[in-house]
Order: C-alpha cells, then structure tokens, then sequence
C-alpha cells in the first residue's frame, strides 16, 4: 500500500480580529429605527521574539527645575530603555533642552558590539539641570531628528518627551504648537508620549501635542510614578502587532452610519457612502471598540436579514511585514413587527458606559478649568449614577459587568481630585484629562485604567520600578579601543536566544522566572496595584 503526501501552507495567523453587531438583531420594517452598531477589534497576544524595530527620540527637559531625583530617575529610565528594551538594528536618538536645545545623541544604531550603547550612555550621563523651559524647540528637534531617518516599513516610531513645567520660552500656546508639529511631521506617521512630571507641568499643552500624534498624554503626580508611566509606556511600544489601522464603513440603501464616536480621525464621504477612522497602531491583546449610532429608514415592505454595513479592516502587520485587508458585514433583519424578547445586548451596553465616563471627565475638567470646580466633580458623579443604572452597571438583574466595576471605580478616585481648586489645580486636573484621553483610547495610564493593561506593560512596568531605585552608574568615557564596559542586557549586543519577558525579568538571574510571574512583578512594584476583576466586581456590589 503506497501512501502519498501533500505540502500544504500553515494556517495563516490572525493578528487583528474583527466582529460587528447591533442592539438588536430584528426591527419592524415599517418604522424608522435608530440604534447602536459596535465594531469590536482584538490584536492577537504579543510574539515577544519577532516584535518590530523601534526608531525612539528621547526628548528631555533639563531645566532647573527638573533637579533632584527628576532627572536622576528621568536618566535611570533612559538607561532602562537602552539596557532592557532595545535590541540590536534599533535606533536611538537624545535631545536635551532647557532654554536652548541640544543634541547629545545623534540617531544612533545599537549594534552587536556595543558602540550605539556606550554612546547613549555617556550621552545620557551627560544631560544636566540648568535654564528654562523651551519645549517646542526641543520637541520640533526631537522630530527633525527621526525625518532626517529613513525607516524600512513595520518600524516603530516614536518620541518620549519628559517635562515638569510649562513652557516659557519658544512657542508657549497649546494650538500654535499643534500646528507647527503638523507641519514639522511632513506627513509621516510619529506618535508623541508626553509626560509630565508634578504638579507644574502644564497639562494642556501636553495632551493636545499627544492627542495631535495620536500618541498618550501621562500625568506623573510624583517622583515614584515616573517608572510606573514610562513602564506602561515601553512596555506597550514593544508589543505593537498592528499598525496605521484603518476602519471603513460602507452603508447600504437601507441604513446610515451616522456617527462614530470617539477621538479617532474620522473622514465622512456621502457621494460614496463611506466613513474611515484612522486607529492608528494596536498593541499585542489589546482591543478596540468603536460605537456607532445608526439609522435605518422604514421600508415598503419585510424583509429577511440583509447586509446594513459593511467593515473592512486595513493595518500593516509588524510581525510579518506584510498589509492585510478583513472585512465583515452586520445584518438586521426587517420583519413586520420588531420582536419583543430580543436580548440585551450587554457589550454594547458598556461601551455606552465608557464612553459616557470618558466624556464626563472631559466636561468635568472643562467646567473645572471655567472655575465652576463643585459643578466638575458634579458631572463625573452623575455619571457614575447613571452608569449603575444600566445592564451592564448592575441593573435590571443583570452582574456588574467587571469591566464597569473597574471603570467606575477609577472615576469615583479621580473625582476626589475636585474636592477643592487647589486639589484640582494641583492634580485634579492633570489626572482627570490623562484619564479622559486613555479612556477614550481604551488604554492604560498611571492614574487609571488599568483593566487595559497588557503582559508587556505589567512586566516592564515592574521593570521599570527597580531601575528607578538603582544607584546611577559612573561616568565613564568611551573608550577608543577594546569594547565598552560589558552590560547585562539585550542592547548593545545580540539578544540572547529567545529573548522573551521572561527573559527580561530573568536578566539578574541564571534561572528562567515562570510566565506566571511576570505580572506579580509588576504587581509587587505598586501597591496600588488592582486585584483581581473578579475582586473589582466584589467591591463594587459590597
């Protein structure tokens, strides 16, 4: 008996999976129906062998009032960057500024035999606190510096700008310096994190540069939260699986996509019936939700269950260097009557809920920054109330859904921040609006969110913490000949086989630490760190 084999090509992996659906399945079709449509994305779990190569500028405030343990933990992070993130083929670039701006590290490649990171760390030692506060100078050089590269597509590019004050020198308005980072970007696609560090920094400016690069806005209320921020950070950059992620919606006759909600760029175009969100890049696990309200005209006659919106899904994959394109289509049926007995459907539900969050704590600090504090802490308390109204917020015989438990949660603390207008202008306001910004994007942040984080920001979160404690190494010259002084590290050299989180939380250690303890790491650098969600939902019904 002869056998005979056929080749054939693994299963395709899925990095970006996408689902659409309604409040309801069935709407009489004599009746004009509005409703809400969810669009629901899940990126697949992080490959922590084959992430993407990263292009990061490191842009640094080194005025005089960044002294004391600021900048020595800003550079302890810098150092962690270099040490515990970056892998051979990445590039790294430093600008420093106070009332002038400086270039301590050119784009600098990180090589097998350590010449990138010697560099980045005599660069790094040498940044300084003295002078003001010239923020767009520093920040325009910062992008100037990664448009001066040529990146290969699938590259990860990014730029981290610290600060602890406002800015007093250079362009000073919030929307002046908006505009000149458009134009400086030339059209290439480069996300912003922006940090602010205490209760000087100046909030706004930041989260409109953020919000203008679609990057992430984190208030740091305290020196001990610097690493819990560029942990999050870090952690989400290197576990990027999908990006510039673009969603179009294309109605039929018998239906309109009236609204997107959300802060996502979105293009509406009638003569082709179409609307494109940009989503900019998706991390390893993380999911997306868009909320869509949509209208459906009454009919002449029932119909069975006909196409109403089409999705189609577009994103390069990072993993495979390669554009792909899903697509899926919501149905509703149209029967004589609109069934009674249809589900509620409970998704949709707390989208509904954190989005009605999100845009309560933007209100908020909007009344609050009107000086109507009282008023502030008003709206996000009614919106809380409200929430527990609904399915998913517990009513109606339904469980508090553990995602609604951790959300109100969060905006019951950052409440508290509207007790008085020092407390808000302090930090109130700074939490609120890096709060309100991460929700909307359904990410972490170092106030809140944190049922959004991911294994990658829990690990180098933790990470990050222990560097922060570390004493500062000493200042050495880079030696002309001979190699640099050895590191314990994936950078300046090859990464060891497998390089994994794993590996990186096992870098001090002969021994592999399991999987499992990748997040109690995380967990044991915070004591703030939440339980369980199962625990949230406890608390929550208690």
């Amino acid at each position: 008996m002869s056998e005979t084999f056929e080749m054939v090509n693994p299963p395709e992996e899925i990095r970006v999976s996408m689902k659409m659906e309604a409040q309801k399945t069935q709407l009489g079709a004599a009746e004009m129906h509005g409703l809400k449509g969810l669009v629901s994305l899940t990126a697949s779990q992080v490959d922590e062998d084959g992430r993407a190569p990263m292009e990061i500028v490191l842009v640094a405030d080194r005025s005089g009032s960044m002294g004391g343990d600021k900048i020595r933990i800003m550079r302890n992070m810098m150092h962690f960057l270099v040490k515990r993130a970056l892998r051979t083929g990445d590039k790294l670039a430093i600008v420093a500024f106070d009332h002038e701006v400086t270039v301590p590290l050119r784009m600098t490649t990180i090589d097998a035999e350590g010449k990138g990171a010697a560099k980045a760390r005599e660069a790094i030692h040498g940044i300084d606190d003295r002078g003001t506060t010239n923020l767009s100078g520093g920040l325009l050089r910062g992008i100037s510096e990664l448009n001066a590269t040529q990146c290969p597509p699938g590259t990860t590019r990014a730029i981290l700008l610290f600060t602890d004050g406002a800015a007093n020198d250079g362009i000073q308005e919030p929307p002046a310096v908006a505009e000149a980072i458009t134009g400086a970007m030339r059209g290439r696609r480069t996300k912003v994190f922006t940090f602010g560090f205490g209760d000087d920094a100046e909030e706004e400016m930041l989260k409109t540069i953020a919000e203008t690069t679609q990057g992430q806005y984190y208030h740091v209320a305290s020196d001990d939260r610097i690493a819990h921020a560029f942990g999050n950070c870090i952690g989400g950059l290197v576990s990027v699986v999908a990006q510039n992620v673009t969603l179009t919606l294309t109605h039929g006759a018998h239906a309109t996509v009236a609204k997107v909600h959300g802060s996502y760029p979105t293009t509406v175009d009638p003569a082709t019936h179409t609307t494109v969100v940009e989503l900019g890049d998706l991390y390893g696990e993380e999911k997306k939700n868009l909320l869509l309200d949509l209208t459906l005209p009454p009919l002449e006659t029932p119909v069975g269950s006909e196409d109403v919106v089409k999705a189609s899904l577009t994103y390069f994959d990072a993993r495979e260097y390669r554009s792909v394109t899903r697509t899926t289509t919501l149905r509703i049926a149209r029967p004589a009557e609109t069934p009674m007995d249809q589900k509620v459907n409970v998704e949709i539900d707390e989208q509904i809920n954190r989005l009605r969050l999100a845009d309560a704590m933007q209100e908020a600090t909007r009344v609050g920054d009107a000086g109507d504090v009282a008023q502030g802490q008003k709206v996000v308390q009614d919106a809380v109330a409200a929430v527990l109204l609904t399915p998913s917020g517990g009513a109606g015989g339904h469980p508090l859904t553990p995602l609604i438990a951790a959300l109100v949660k969060d905006a019951r603390a950052l409440a508290q921040g509207f007790q008085s207008t020092a407390a808000y202008t302090a930090t109130g306001a700074k939490a609120a609006k890096s709060a309100s910004q991460a929700l909307h994007a359904e990410r972490s942040n170092t106030q809140s969110g944190e049922v959004y984080q991911n294994e990658s920001q829990a690990a180098f979160r933790g990470l990050a913490a222990a560097a922060a404690d570390e004493e500062e190494e000493p200042r050495y010259a880079v030696p002309s000949l001979g190699a640099p002084p050895p590191m314990r590290s994936m950078a300046g050299g090859s990464p060891p086989p497998a390089a994994s989180l794993r590996g990186l939380a096992a870098a001090d250690d002969d021994e592999e630490v399991p999987r499992t303890s990748v997040r109690s790491l995380a967990a044991a650098a915070d004591d703030d760190a939440p339980s369980h969600k199962r625990q949230a939902v406890s608390a929550m019904q208690a």
